[in-house]
């Protein structure tokens, strides 16, 4: 019920000598050779400098002059100079001949050859440096002369796209104030923009920054990466946009937490940004101390539609899967899900809810909860396609709960309630934030159980509302309450947190994935059984029904006696069997909360349906707003883009009328225009 299995967990599930040695390998090693829900990991190929523009010339050969420039080259007696002296040229037609199309786009293509494949250092840079430069004023003298749409339009755009994000690859970490170039009488220069959304290195403002109510700014900037110099697998699609600029990523430092900053990954964020540039001349025209300085700043996509180019605009270019991509391919958001569930305890330090951009409180918080055997990585496509889609990626805050699956669920569903709570508490204090009246989650497999826990109450069914919070206890646990039984202060905590709960305020809609919310067969076959065995659980919870053994052995529920010796667990408590599964199934949601279920149909012999691990009796619900049954995905479903367009559709439904972000009509629609998305090798 998971995602990813890694090769490596039997020699890291722990230090386990004897039989319990060779139950632990025996065990990896079918879980490993079973894989259901397994998902590929996110991998990543990056480039960094000096690989970086390397990488980027493979999109631009190194004769990366066109036909029509060539022509023009020739017509204009400049063939042969052009083959000597490259630069100079560039040099000279950027200086001289501002307004022409033609010879801008000639000086861009002959700088950019030569910036992305010379071999030295000094010649790269400068070739990039007077690319960029040549490739803004090739952009809006296109732009100027009606010509965006054009071949000439086109071409000008990606040789500013290629040549910025060599600078830039090259650039800010090695200048962070900027450089400049001279040739012959012509000096270029680049240098960030203070009064931009981004300063180079210096920290994050408020355009691309977190600005909410509770939040202080986020750190600084530790990277700045070209998202052409960026290609993943295990994605559907990758989502990009629009003509001019350059789509870039931004790592950014979160540190180590102090209240709100506790709410992103340890690793820092990613954040989508687009590199656009813009020309200044001093100086004047055919005289000596003339220059040309290339004013570079960082703009948010979702916040900027479109660049003011040549007295008119032209659509903002974006590529809203790399930030995330690069994220996903981190190990802070891939923890090995085996070694999380045979050794929960080791990853509690991790436990807990991220978000995946900085904090807005006008967006409605989507909450993702993974299932067993799996980690936050499971999310990986319906992550992507809401970040591609403008009317979701303005609505919502993806956030993702990440929780060790070996603990019983009961437990990490106390750990999903409280952490709601708390960002609830730091993030929108006293109402402020109405999107956490309305937020929205989203559950795969056992995630689900986790989730069902926010719409109900431990009270009793016939009376949900005033009936003794501790009845879920009694009718599954045992018929004494922690505090009857004089339990430790920590067994006491831990069983009233996880088994006296009501309602969570603020959810205002459910999906079910593949759970089973009456318990799986799965969980009884004898290698689950095994498992009990091998799984350690966190200290915490090891030793609770042993606690309440010792207390008073007599009233404790036979099911759950069970448990004496390995303890409580993620795997032994989905049993149809469960007493709790079946109280949790047959207590009411109230109040009615809109519910989804999406689930996998496999062939095979199971009356009534089945992904192949969950059966369709115990993961549908007779009430459910929306029921999709996806043919051949099994438990797994989220690997089907069937499965993630559901999701998209509830989530459109449940965001109401579209608040889409600002958008421009491209000059290129119907000529060649670049696609919405691009197709992927998975």
């Amino acid at each position: 019920m998971g995602d990813d299995v890694n090769r490596d967990a039997p020699r890291r599930v722990g230090g386990l000598r004897g039989a319990r040695g060779w139950a632990v390998a025996l065990l990896v090693g079918l879980v490993a050779a079973a894989r259901p829900g397994c998902a590929p990991k996110v991998q990543v190929g990056r480039l960094d400098p000096p690989d970086a523009a390397a990488g980027l010339g493979r999109a631009w050969p190194a004769a990366g002059v066109s036909d029509a420039s060539r022509g023009w080259l020739t017509a204009a007696g400049l063939d042969v100079e052009a083959e000597r002296s490259p630069l100079a040229l560039a040099a000279r037609l950027l200086d001289t001949r501002p307004g022409d199309p033609a010879a801008q786009l000639a000086a861009a293509e002959l700088a950019l050859a030569v910036g992305l494949h010379a071999r030295g250092a000094e010649a790269r840079e400068a070739g990039l440096l007077l690319a960029a430069a040549a490739g803004t004023a090739a952009v809006e003298a296109t732009a100027a002369a009606g010509l965006a749409a054009t071949r000439a339009g086109v071409r000008a755009a990606e040789a500013q796209r290629l040549a910025l994000g060599g600078l830039i690859a090259a650039g800010p970490s090695s200048a962070p104030e900027g450089a400049s170039a001279a040739f012959g009488p012509l000096e270029v220069a680049w240098t960030p923009d203070d009064g931009g959304d981004l300063s180079w290195g210096r920290g994050l403002p408020d355009a691309v920054g977190a600005t909410g109510p509770s939040l202080r700014p986020l750190g600084r900037v530790r990277a700045v990466v070209p998202a052409d110099a960026l290609a993943f697998r295990g994605f559907h699609t990758r989502h990009r946009r629009g003509d001019v600029g350059c789509p870039v990523v931004v790592r950014v430092e979160t540190g180590p937490g102090d209240g709100d900053l506790l709410f992103y990954p340890p690793g820092g964020l990613s954040l989508t940004a687009t590199a656009v540039a813009e020309l200044r001349r001093t100086g004047g025209g055919g005289g000596g101390g003339r220059g040309v300085t290339l004013r570079i700043r960082l703009l948010d996509p979702a916040a900027h539609a479109a660049v003011p180019v040549a007295g008119g605009t032209l659509p903002l270019a974006a590529d809203f899967t790399a930030a995330y991509g690069l994220l996903a391919g981190e190990a802070s958001l891939q923890p090995d899900a085996l070694a999380q569930l045979f050794n929960p305890g080791a990853g509690d330090d991790r436990s807990g809810l991220y978000l995946l951009s900085p904090y807005d409180p006008d967006r409605t918080p989507l909450v993702l909860v993974h299932g067993l055997k799996s980690s936050p990585l499971t999310w990986k496509n319906v992550i992507n396609a809401v970040l591609g889609e403008p009317a979701l990626r303005g609505r919502y805050q993806v956030c993702i709960f990440y929780y060790p699956t070996g603990d019983p669920f009961a437990v990490s569903a106390a750990r999903l309630r409280d952490s709601l709570r708390e960002a609830r508490r730091t993030l929108g204090p006293a109402g402020e934030d109405p999107g956490w009246d309305n937020l929205v989650v989203v559950a795969h497999s056992m995630g689900g159980l986790l989730a069902q826990t926010l719409l109900k109450s431990s009270r009793p069914a016939a009376d949900p509302a005033g009936g003794d919070p501790a009845a879920l206890f009694r009718e599954t646990i045992h018929e004494r309450t922690p505090a009857e039984l004089g339990l430790p202060e920590a067994e006491r905590d831990l069983l009233e947190r996880a088994f006296f709960f009501d309602p969570l305020p603020g959810v205002g809609r459910v999906v079910y994935l593949v759970t089973p919310l009456r318990g799986t067969r799965v969980a009884d076959a004898w290698f689950a059984r095994l498992g009990r065995w091998v799984i350690r659980p966190d200290r915490a919870v090891a030793g609770v029904v042993d606690a309440v053994l010792r207390a008073d052995p007599a009233g404790l529920n036979p099911f759950f006696a069970g448990f004496a010796g390995p303890g409580l667990t993620g795997v032994g408590d989905l049993s149809p069997d469960s007493p709790l599964i079946r109280a949790l199934a047959e207590r009411p949601v109230t109040p009615p909360v809109p519910r989804h279920v999406i689930v996998g149909e496999v062939r095979g012999r199971w009356p009534g349906g089945s992904d192949g691990v969950v059966p369709h009796a115990s993961s549908r619900l007779p009430d459910a707003r929306s029921t999709l049954v996806v043919a051949g995905a099994g438990h797994s479903v989220l690997e089907d883009p069937a499965a993630v367009r559901e999701v998209q559709r509830i989530l459109r439904l449940h965001a109401g009328p579209s608040r889409l972000e600002p958008t421009a009509p491209s000059p290129r629609q119907g000529r060649g225009s670049p696609r919405m998305e691009e197709r992927m090798r998975r």
